[in-house]
Formats: structure tokens, sequence, C-alpha cells
């Protein structure tokens, strides 16, 4: 009986000590990476079905909220279809790429606004709270990927 109360005692003493640890939250910064790559791809898809470019422009960088938008053309004007704002502690990096166009057969585009300085495109994403990153990369035939 002594041993079982002195287990629970210290098992007691590990969870005291443990779970203000552990947070109950989902990682932001993966949410907001599997967002974006997601969005990224809608973009593609939607540059592809309806034969006219998109793009996904980055409204805000560096220690302000983020935040991008999911675009449409309108012959030579932009239409927002969605505006994404990122959770409160993640932020985009800065001195990347500003936005990702995509032409009616889903590739990278290199326009003034959009420029594809070296392929690929790395958006990186920054958890400002525990100083982690997360990648999402899109390559010039449009291929999207989500790196840690």
């Amino acid at each position: 009986m002594l041993e079982v109360l002195l287990a629970l005692a210290l098992l007691g003493l590990l969870l005291v000590l443990v779970f203000p640890r552990i947070d109950p939250r989902p990682l932001d910064l993966l949410a907001d990476a599997r967002d974006l790559a997601a969005n990224l791809k809608v973009a593609r898809a939607r540059a592809i079905g309806r034969t006219t470019r998109y793009q996904v422009f980055v409204t805000v960088v560096g220690t302000a909220p983020g935040a991008y938008e999911l675009r449409r053309a309108d012959g030579s004007t932009w239409t927002t279809e969605r505006t994404v704002t990122l959770r409160p502690r993640v932020r985009f990096e800065g001195g990347g790429p500003v936005c990702a166009e995509f032409d009616s057969r889903g590739r990278l585009v290199n326009t003034l606004a959009c420029p594809v300085g070296g392929e690929p495109l790395t958006f990186t994403l920054r958890d400002v709270v525990r100083n982690a990153t997360r990648q999402v990369v899109v390559h010039g035939a449009g291929l999207v990927e989500d790196r840690p």
C-alpha cells in the first residue's frame, strides 16, 4: 500500500511539473503553413479551371500581423476573392516573395508585381513565440509543397 501511495505521489509531482509546459493549442505555425499551401493550390487550380491569372499576394510582412489575399485578374485590375490573416503569433519573414502569380496553365508568371527572381519561390513563416520557421515552396511548374 505504501508503494502505491509513493508511486501516485511521484506521478502527481511529475504532472504538476510537466502540465504547465504542455501547450494545448495546435501548433499555429503548422496550421498557417498548411493553409497557405492550400490557398496557393486553390489559386493554381482556379487559374487553370477559369483560364485567367490568379495570385496569392502577401499584404503585411515582418513584425505586423501577417495576411495575404487570393486574387483574380479582371483585365488590368485584381479582384480579391479571399483574405486570410495569420494567427497572432505567426508572421511572414521579411525579404521573401510578396506574391505568387499563376497563368491559365498553372505555371508561375514573372511580372512586375510578382517577380520570380529565382525559382522556386519560398514563403517563410515564423512563429515568433517559439522562434520556429516553416516554408511553403512554389516551383515554376506550379507544384506547391510545405517544408518543415
